[in-house]
């Protein structure tokens, strides 16, 4: 884990809790009323009586990671909540750049692999759980500026 004064890391706290705040009634319009967990570092994010959500917050597009196995998440969270055996209904939610994007946990939907990160002055490789995209539900397209500009005619010569 970084040490706490690492610049990226809490550059990555402050776009996590900034996704969680934006995707939160986004995820409430699919899932109903979640109250948000009270401590920072849980292993879930959001639970009702149906559902328990991880959301995570990726600087990329949902697709971004298919060539390497998908996005990923540490495997430890299914671990724990195998041995919780709570019966709700599981969902891992990711907040990127091009919409938010769910998938719902069901065993062996998805590939487990070594994975992680080292650009925060120490390596945070585990034991990862990677979800393809084509896997993932669509709850939200952003609006990609590049879409309007690209697809506007009005400025063509005729």
């Amino acid at each position: 884990m970084p040490n706490y004064n690492n610049k990226r890391y809490n550059e990555d706290l402050i776009m996590g809790e900034k996704g969680e705040k934006d995707a939160h009634p986004l995820l409430e319009k699919k899932f109903g009323k979640l109250t948000k967990t009270s401590y920072q570092f849980d292993r879930f994010d959001f639970k009702n009586k149906k559902f328990i959500i991880e959301l995570k917050t990726r600087s990329c597009n949902h697709n971004s990671f298919d060539r390497d196995g998908g996005l990923m998440f540490n495997y430890s969270k299914i671990e724990e909540m195998k041995q919780k055996k709570d019966k709700r209904d599981t969902y891992f939610a990711f907040n990127c750049v091009d919409g938010i994007y769910y998938w719902k946990y069901i065993d062996g939907n998805y590939t487990i692999g070594m994975g992680g990160r080292d650009d925060r002055e120490c390596s945070e490789k585990s034991l990862m759980a990677k979800v393809l995209s084509k896997d993932m539900i669509c709850l939200y397209k952003k609006p990609n500026w590049l879409d309007t500009y690209c697809l506007d005619t009005t400025s063509e010569e005729d």
